[in-house]
């Protein structure tokens, strides 16, 4: 069932999902929009069918509505107000695949303060990662506003590789040597992100992308901002990665992302994380507060020079670290 609607909103393209609509058009209609999206129709009446309903994940059934451009292929990533899809597109012909990152389905029916404040973190995210531009970091290729909704997404280059965490989980053999490329690798690409005035803001293991060979990936940007900006914002950030001043005050700073790369760093190198608790508010405490152990005194071999430098990372005090 299409159905047509001559109030073409957010209200009514939910309403018409909602009764079991598959798609809607709205007045005036366009014979080419009609054919594409009865085109669309048919193509998805192939997909699996279970008692009569089509059975398909909401989000990427909502990207086959809007994006259809690219073929979806699957869904590769999901945080707290985005998805990120692989689809792919031709380039001159030839079928390429990208990263589409767009709205989960719930910006559709968000109340207007929250779907501004995405928007918002949508619009920096594209301002900030198209800043920068390194090998190390994934390339934007285009960002816009789709459908009658505006939902927005972003058209990233994809990249293979896994989060570093699962990365090094699924190499128990991985050698000190090896993991101290990869930190090297990252420690370079976060110098060419800083140097264009840009602070990532959540620098994580997850946000970490290692490919087959080694190469690094630093993505999401939704968090990041400029060095000069001088208007506070809110404390954002993942608390287990964020330095004691970052819960303090919410001035950008490039040394607080050297301090999260650097409690990563101690946590890949000696398998535990520099500051514990059976809480997160214990966690906190312990970053403000507390030193972490020595990784000599945890690992007699641990090479005296690392220990230095992790030290210097993980220092209170952003001036000295």
């Amino acid at each position: 069932v299409l159905m047509m609607t001559g109030e073409p909103t957010v209200r009514a393209a939910v309403t018409c999902i909602k009764v079991g609509a598959l798609d809607y058009l709205s007045k005036p209609l366009d014979i080419a929009e009609v054919r594409n999206v009865v085109t669309g129709a048919l193509l998805r009446g192939r997909e699996t069918i279970l008692n009569g309903r089509v059975i398909m994940d909401p989000e990427e059934d909502l990207a086959r509505r809007l994006f259809r451009d690219y073929r979806i292929l699957r869904t590769i990533g999901s945080g707290s107000m985005g998805i990120v899809l692989l689809v792919e597109g031709l380039v001159d012909g030839e079928p390429q695949q990208f990263a589409l990152k767009m709205m989960k389905p719930e910006f559709l029916t968000a109340d207007p303060e929250l779907k501004r404040e995405w928007l918002l973190r949508f619009s920096q995210e594209v301002q900030m990662a198209s800043r920068v531009r390194h090998p190390g970091v994934a390339q934007v290729l285009g960002h816009d506003l789709i459908g009658h909704n505006q939902v927005p997404y972003i058209l990233m280059e994809y990249c293979t590789g896994a989060p570093l965490n699962r990365w090094a989980q699924a190499r128990p053999s991985l050698t000190r040597e090896r993991t101290l490329r990869i930190l090297l690798s990252v420690a370079e690409v976060l110098e060419a992100v800083h140097e264009q005035g840009v602070c990532h803001r959540d620098v994580k293991p997850s946000n970490i992308l290692v490919g087959d060979d080694d190469q690094v990936k630093l993505t999401d940007f939704g968090i990041s901002r400029r060095v000069d900006l001088t208007l506070s914002t809110r404390p954002m950030g993942t608390p287990l990665y964020m330095s004691p001043e970052a819960f303090l005050r919410a001035k950008p700073d490039p040394r607080s992302d050297v301090f999260a790369l650097g409690v990563i760093a101690y946590e890949l190198l000696l398998g535990q994380r520099p500051f514990e608790g059976d809480s997160i508010g214990a966690v906190v405490h312990a970053i403000r507060t507390e030193l972490p152990k020595s990784p000599c005194s945890l690992d007699p071999t641990f090479p005296e020079a690392v220990e230095v430098v992790l030290a210097g990372m993980l220092r209170k005090n952003p001036d000295a670290r």
